[in-house]
């Protein structure tokens, strides 16, 4: 839980080999790779936050559940690789690229 934290920069926990969980509360922005590598991830949570960049989550093999309740874009292969990606919750509207890498059977539930 990273209840401060306003935005998450470029490559901030790329390869964090034994993070599980991530809550940022008031992170508006997640940067390029800011994730990527992240093996054990499985659950993130980013309730205020507008766009989520280039290959932020990419190889986030655990990641199942991904809340942005707020977002409004989502970019070139922000979850490329992520196979387990279960739930992916977005605002309605979201702008999510062709190219984000979200897995076909990754259900996406869009909220107001």
């Amino acid at each position: 839980n990273f209840p401060v934290a306003q935005s998450i920069e470029r490559n901030a926990f790329e390869s964090c080999i034994s993070l599980q969980t991530a809550n940022f509360p008031v992170a508006q922005t997640i940067g390029n790779s800011a994730f990527k590598n992240c093996k054990a991830l499985t659950t993130v949570n980013f309730p205020v936050a507008q766009s989520i960049e280039r290959n932020a989550f990419e190889s986030c093999i655990s990641l199942q559940t991904a809340n942005f309740p707020v977002a409004q874009s989502i970019e070139n292969n922000a979850f490329y690789r992520c196979t387990s990606l279960q739930t992916l919750t977005v605002k309605t509207g979201c702008t999510i690229s062709s190219y984000a890498g979200i897995p076909s059977t990754t259900n996406i539930i869009y909220v107001d």
